[in-house]
């Protein structure tokens, strides 16, 4: 036997969700699983050592592309985070820019009363608008 037909036998072990999600990422690929594990591992180790051309030969083509559409994906969802925090930070900034443009306005009819009136009826000071955490606080949550 020569040096490149010889291969280690191991077992692994899996947690039974991964195994099935390891299955089903093997049979879109149209390979085994213990294929999957083999060029998963070649391309990590590829990947780890910094030398891809040490693995000429040994991963093939199509490992290659499966790889760079791994890689992908994982920037896919990564990017969809991305762009599902951003909305709710618009969605959040929407809320309180509102909330602050009631309260603005609000502030300034009891302004504009207090001018008219001269304070209250009874020729008290005008009292303070209400807190503006509170009211920003009750607005937001």
């Amino acid at each position: 036997m020569t040096e490149l037909t010889k291969m280690h036998q191991t077992t692994i072990r899996f947690d039974p969700v991964v195994w099935r999600e390891l299955e089903a990422a093997a049979r879109r690929r149209g390979t085994s699983s213990a294929q999957y594990v083999r060029e998963a591992t070649m391309a990590r180790l590829a990947n780890e050592t910094r030398h891809p051309d040490a693995w000429d030969g040994v991963l093939d083509d199509r490992a290659r592309a499966m790889t760079a559409i791994d890689v992908a994906v994982g920037h896919r969802y990564a990017a969809e985070a991305v762009c599902a925090q951003a909305r709710l930070a618009r969605e959040r900034a929407r809320v309180t820019r509102e909330a602050s443009n009631r309260l603005q306005a609000s502030r300034r009819a009891a302004r504009a009363t207090d001018q008219a009136t001269g304070g209250d009826l009874d020729g008290a000071k005008p009292s303070p608008p209400p807190e503006t955490t509170e009211c920003l606080a009750s607005e937001v949550s």
